[in-house]
């Protein structure tokens, strides 16, 4: 059976090649790269194929059949060619999304282009001077509800992806876990959220647009703009990049809520000592491997 070498490149001038050492040629600026904006998907893949065939060639040259470093940005590149996820919000609170989609794993995404985030206010979608949203339920009752004439116009205002759901925030909807999440990712390319308020919304917008009814919980909240956020979160972080390595999905290989533990080895509270278990000290990857199944919840 044949030996199979492995080639990894290097950010030097050297590269290694089983054991052998390999001057890397002196790689004459590419000024198309650099007019481009290295974060947009069409810089990526530009990227991306160019270290693919780069390290293909070396490859080829010394015998060499597996380059895992350009295969992995080649392919890597491949899901930025698609059009990024974006995410639609309408809400009459709009400064609640400021810091949240400011800071974090959520604002790294979208400045690598990952992520597409639109905040609409739909005050703005009103006629009257009082830029009125709601108003009182017929038939009587208490609390407000959204009227449908600013929603038809937020919705009908925004540009639509092929692949686009529309989704209203309800107690009584279904339940977004973790199935749907991984089917929408799969599924669509965009997501227009209603963060409703008061009483509801006008019924009758339901019937002017395919609008799914999505709850995050058995409970009820005061708006919609926290399951937004949520939905947004659970959506971004299966986008491959946003969290920087795929490894980082602990659930998809064990389930959520999996034990962790950081240093120190042995941690003492109030005179009684806590220590980490033997397993993940021993250096033993398929016993470490073993304890992380037992201790997962993967469904």
């Amino acid at each position: 059976m044949g030996c199979v070498r492995v080639c990894v490149l290097k950010s030097g001038t050297e590269m290694v090649t089983g054991k052998r050492l390999v001057k890397r040629k002196r790689r004459v600026p590419n000024t198309r790269t650099r007019e481009m904006d290295r974060s947009s998907p069409a810089a990526a893949f530009f990227r991306g194929v160019q270290s693919f065939i780069s390290c293909t060639s070396l490859c080829n040259d010394h015998g060499v059949l597996e380059c895992y470093e350009g295969l992995y940005v080649f392919i890597l590149s491949l899901y930025h060619l698609r059009s990024n996820m974006r995410f639609d919000i309408i809400t009459i609170f709009p400064g609640m999304f400021d810091s949240y989609i400011n800071e974090s794993i959520i604002k790294r995404a979208r400045e690598k282009k990952l992520v597409d985030i639109h905040v609409h206010d739909l005050r703005s979608f009103t006629e009257d001077k009082h830029n009125k949203v709601d108003d009182r339920p017929f038939g009587g009752g208490p609390g407000m509800v959204l009227k449908a004439e600013p929603l038809a116009r937020a919705i009908g205002s925004i540009p639509k992806k092929k692949k686009h759901i529309i989704v209203l925030f309800s107690a009584g909807g279904e339940l977004f876990d973790a199935p749907r999440t991984r089917a929408w990712i799969k599924k669509y390319d965009q997501v227009i959220m209603i963060a409703g308020r008061y009483e509801g919304v006008d019924e009758r917008i339901k019937k002017i647009f395919k609008i799914q009814e999505i709850s995050i919980g058995p409970y009820v909240l005061t708006g919609g703009e926290l399951p937004a956020m949520v939905v947004m979160d659970a959506l971004s972080r299966h986008i491959p990049g946003v969290l920087g390595k795929e490894e980082s999905l602990e659930e998809m290989r064990y389930g959520v809520g999996l034990p962790a533990y950081t240093r120190p080895e042995v941690f003492e509270y109030k005179r009684k000592k806590y220590r980490i278990p033997e397993e993940l000290l021993s250096g033993n990857h398929a016993l470490i491997e073993e304890w992380r199944k037992k201790r997962g919840t993967k469904k």
